[in-house]
This record gives structure tokens, C-alpha cells and sequence, in this order.
């Protein structure tokens, strides 16, 4: 069993049971595709490097930090009501 990458696919392979793969997979460890899908369930993207094998990138705290003030300006504009809110 060798198990794969393929960015275009964004997906694995192991070749015990695809009989072909895409021309861009890259060959990966069972450790690096435990850890990957570790890493993705834990809300990690899958991205490829320059060479094609898979890395883990989770989202930025600058990212985190704008969805958190979105929520917040959601839920502060259903709780006031609208002729109660300060435009400004």
C-alpha cells in the first residue's frame, strides 16, 4: 500500500485500490496522511507546496478575528432594535 497526493484531485490515493492516478500525485507517508487528516478535521485546508505534496494551513488569526467582530455586529444588530440603534 502507497498512499498519495493529488493537488488537482485535492484528495489522496492509495494505489491498493485506485488502479490509476492522477499525473500530479505526489507519494506521502501514512504518517504525513494520518497527520494531514488530523490536522483537517480540526478545520485545517489542505493546500499543496510548490512541489505538489500536501500541507496543513489553518485559517489566519486575522481571518478568525474579522468572522469574530462579524458576529458580533450580526447579533448586536437583531438585539437592539432598529429604532434604538445610533447611526453614525
Amino acid at each position: 500500500m502507497t498512499l498519495f497526493y493529488s493537488q488537482t484531485a485535492n484528495g489522496f490515493f492509495d494505489d491498493a485500490i485506485h488502479t490509476t492516478l492522477p499525473q500530479d500525485a505526489v507519494e506521502i507517508s501514512a504518517a504525513t496522511h494520518q497527520a494531514l487528516l488530523k490536522a483537517n478535521g480540526r478545520g485545517a485546508r489542505l493546500v499543496a507546496d510548490k512541489k505538489g505534496y500536501p500541507q496543513a494551513v489553518f485559517p489566519g488569526a486575522a481571518a478568525q478575528l474579522a468572522t469574530a467582530k462579524a458576529v458580533a455586529h450580526r447579533h448586536r444588530n437583531i438585539a437592539t432594535p432598529a429604532h434604538c440603534r445610533h447611526v453614525g
